[in-house]
């Protein structure tokens, strides 16, 4: 993989890096945003779940889901800040403002650093919108905690996944 990864790039080629929130949650974002720094990963695919985790990170350091602690007592998916700050980015990836580019992972990388949280030095999303690198969510609606939100808007979520899907295609 690593010599495949060397050929690409050595002849100009990008390298797209797909992956799920845990990569996230544990606390690899630093390495993804180092190969992203050098060079090596040119375009983050994340999920929605890895959305909501580089949110959380960004903002307050850790994630707010404890599944083991939180769903017995009906609170798990319901931290307000998270839904809110999701739905913004969503918004702001279908409806892009100035020069942004469409797409929710373009625009929950915008908004960060916009917003300039303590910790958006460890956001992906925010990583590759300043590195000028690909970065794109795939959201499958109904599917994630924030989309019982009361700001989430599907259709900012559907126009704003549909954009990342065709900067994939």
């Amino acid at each position: 993989l690593v010599a495949r990864i060397v050929r690409a790039r050595a002849a100009g080629r990008p390298v797209v890096m797909a992956m799920g929130a845990h990569v996230l949650k544990v606390g690899l974002a630093p390495l993804v945003i180092d190969l992203m720094e050098r060079g090596v990963v040119t375009h983050v695919a994340l999920n929605s779940a890895g959305a909501i985790h580089d949110f959380e990170i960004a903002t307050v350091g850790r994630t707010s889901e404890n599944v083991d602690v939180q769903l017995p007592n009906g609170e798990f998916g319901f931290a307000d800040e998270t839904g809110r700050g999701i739905a913004e980015g969503a918004r702001r990836g279908a409806h892009p403002e100035g020069t942004d580019e469409a797409g929710f992972g373009r625009g929950l990388g915008r908004m960060l650093l916009d917003a300039k949280p303590p910790n958006v030095h460890l956001s992906v999303p925010a990583n590759a919108v300043r590195l000028g690198l690909g970065v794109t969510c795939h959201v499958s609606i109904g599917a994630d905690i924030v989309h019982m939100h009361p700001a989430s808007d599907g259709a900012d979520l559907g126009a704003a996944a549909l954009a990342d899907f065709q900067h994939v295609c």
